[in-house]
């Protein structure tokens, strides 16, 4: 059975089934690149693609012309979010993709059964790892000399890391380098003992925040950062860490185009 889960909902349970596909239009690229900001001015963003369509050809079974009709009035209701979700295919088990649906065709061929498609508009044509990738590094100890680590990602796409620094010392300031990228980002501010600083590398969220000892709520620390986000590259990355002592807790989701 080729089950369709969409926004958190089988909806095998309201007689769909997908006959074949998923059907997924190719997303081209924009031409050029586009410039986003940074602590320290401007630099040009990654390849930008536009959206893509996903067409699934689908059949809705019922046992009576009423329970059919049901059926299709449950189907309109569960596509109807007001903003992108996310789903899924049994026939794909290790992505998830993230769009708003419509049964945009229908035919009705008798009171047991429909056909019709589905589909999927997805602004970001990415799909996602159903589960997310860590990796860690305890007892860390580094100074003015550094010390380097190798994060080693899969997917197609580059990724975007949340790193989080959970502090065994008071030293700053904590420095984090990608070699192959050249990119370096610096904090200043406080930190002591059992202090967390959270990295957020992704660019529609970019952040530097605090959790001190004790307490239980991150707070932005941006007026002492400064310097370029890093990103995973599909493969090995290096990563530099100067200036602290403690634990070290990559997490991303693997890209996919």
């Amino acid at each position: 059975m080729s089950v369709f889960v969409y926004d958190g909902k089988d909806l095998s349970l309201y007689g769909v089934r997908y006959l074949s596909g998923p059907w997924f239009a190719a997303p081209s690229a924009l031409d050029g690149e586009r410039a986003i900001g940074r602590q320290d001015g401007m630099v040009a963003s990654p390849r930008v693609y536009r959206g893509r369509i996903v067409r699934l050809p689908v059949v809705i079974s019922g046992t009576s012309w009423s329970s059919l009709l049901s059926r299709i009035d449950s189907v309109h209701s569960a596509l109807n979010t007001r903003e992108d979700v996310a789903f899924s295919f049994d026939t794909i088990t290790d992505r998830y993709w993230n769009g708003r649906g419509r049964l945009s065709s229908l035919e009705i061929e008798n009171p047991q059964r429909a056909i019709g498609e589905i589909e999927l508009m997805c602004a970001d044509p990415f799909a996602y790892a159903s589960s997310e990738s860590t990796h860690e590094e305890t007892g860390v100890s580094t100074g003015a000399e550094g010390d380097s680590f190798t994060v080693t990602v899969a997917g197609t796409m580059r990724a975007y890391p949340e790193i989080v620094f959970e502090s065994t010392g008071s030293s700053t300031p904590l420095t984090i380098e990608h070699d192959a990228q050249d990119t370096r980002l610096t904090y200043t501010g406080a930190m002591a003992s059992g202090d967390k600083i959270r990295v957020k590398c992704a660019p529609t969220e970019w952040a530097v925040e605090r959790m001190p000892s004790g307490e239980d709520a991150y707070a932005s620390v941006m007026p002492y950062v400064d310097g370029q986000w890093p990103y995973l590259a599909v493969g090995d990355n290096i990563f530099t860490v100067y200036w602290f002592d403690g634990d070290i807790t990559w997490t991303w989701r693997e890209r996919y185009l």
